[in-house]
């Protein structure tokens, strides 16, 4: 946003989404978007601003709606938005979505996924009210890597970008491998929310939220940065990645507004109290048969499908994984290199007046 990552400055439901995952709209009620330097809103952040989004939850009626999609390069989408007032104040909603596609002109890419997140509503229309909302996502996909660049003739580092285009290759060119690269990611969150109105116009909320969230990937990036491109050749750098984040979030906020004679005063306070845990790894994938940058493209490398050609790459190639003492063992992934753990309390008080 602005220029800035904001990655790190998504909420869900106003709780900070952490760890990284593939994110989806079919649970989704609206999106709510800060910009600018986001600190009295969302804390730690990025200076770009933040993004919430909010969930669908159950309301008072009954209602239900389903969307059935297929287009072009085999997409094929299916949702269903379902809420069923079950009392004079509860009401039960299920939303759910499976989404299967292809990219556009590009071989090999695939998109697959599918959803679910029933939630239950108590006490609508009260004073006071209480919700349960579970989400759960899956995807596994075919990552798209992209398409190389190349340089000007003996700039294979050159920071001028005059000297830097993308190689002059059809957009259908995919330089990974099929049966070796692949991103999944698991979501599992739970949220617990209570809402207590004090007056007409003060309310008095608590929410609590736990997720998990897991992402894996083995992703083939056509590296030009050894300058083999310039020569014909491509090297299939492969970068490899596992990830286990748990988080557990506490906030209470009272909010609300007042008028002292003509100004009318708008007030928020709040505090919260949270823990992540994270665990990455990475899988024991090896790509290069020689230690030497400027045998990348070597005839080595060529051999074992670590190194393709630029124009006519083949994403069915039998590699396999080389060790450097030449055994070949099925690609795995390696134990925990990074474990860490934050422990975070905040609080703050917020005013308005017009």
């Amino acid at each position: 946003m602005r220029g800035f990552d904001a990655q790190g400055s998504t909420f869900i439901d106003g709780v900070r989404s952490v760890g990284g995952q593939s994110r989806e709209i079919f649970a989704i009620e609206q999106i709510e978007v800060v910009k600018g330097s986001d600190s009295t809103m969302g804390g730690r952040g990025s200076a770009g601003g933040s993004i919430n989004l909010v969930s669908k939850m159950p309301h008072l009626g009954t209602d239900a709606r389903a969307d059935l999609s297929y287009g072009t390069d085999d997409y094929k989408r299916a949702t269903i938005d379902a809420n069923y007032q079950v009392s004079e104040v509860a009401a039960i909603r299920l939303n759910a979505m499976w989404h299967d596609a292809d990219v556009a002109e590009r071989d090999v890419v695939t998109y697959n996924r599918w959803g679910i997140s029933p939630s239950v509503a108590l006490g609508l229309g009260t004073s006071t009210r209480a919700y349960v909302n579970f989400y759960h996502l899956e995807s596994d996909d075919i990552p798209d890597p992209g398409i190389p660049f190349e340089r000007a003739a003996g700039q294979v580092t050159s920071t001028d970008l005059l000297d830097i285009h993308p190689a002059d290759v059809p957009r259908d060119t995919f330089y990974g491998l099929a049966d070796r690269d692949f991103r999944k990611t698991n979501v599992d969150e739970l949220l617990l929310r209570a809402e207590h109105d004090l007056a007409d116009t003060v309310k008095l909320r608590g929410t609590a939220k736990y997720a998990n969230v897991k992402q894996s990937y083995i992703i083939t990036q056509p590296d030009d940065s050894q300058g083999n491109v310039q020569n014909g050749r491509v090297w299939r750098r492969v970068n490899t990645r596992w990830s286990n984040v748990d988080s557990m979030v506490g906030q209470i906020d009272l909010s609300g507004t007042f008028a002292t004679g003509s100004l009318e005063h708008a007030f928020s306070v709040g505090a919260e109290a949270s823990w992540e845990q994270s665990k990455r790894g990475s899988y024991n994938v090896n790509t290069n048969v020689t230690t030497s940058n400027a045998l990348r493209c070597g005839a080595a490398n060529q051999a074992a499908y670590n190194c393709t050609t630029l124009i006519n790459p083949n994403p069915y190639d039998p590699w396999q994984n080389v060790q450097v003492n030449g055994s070949i063992v099925p690609v795995a992934r390696n134990p925990i290199n990074a474990k860490t753990e934050a422990t975070t309390y905040s609080s703050t008080p917020l005013t308005r007046s017009r």
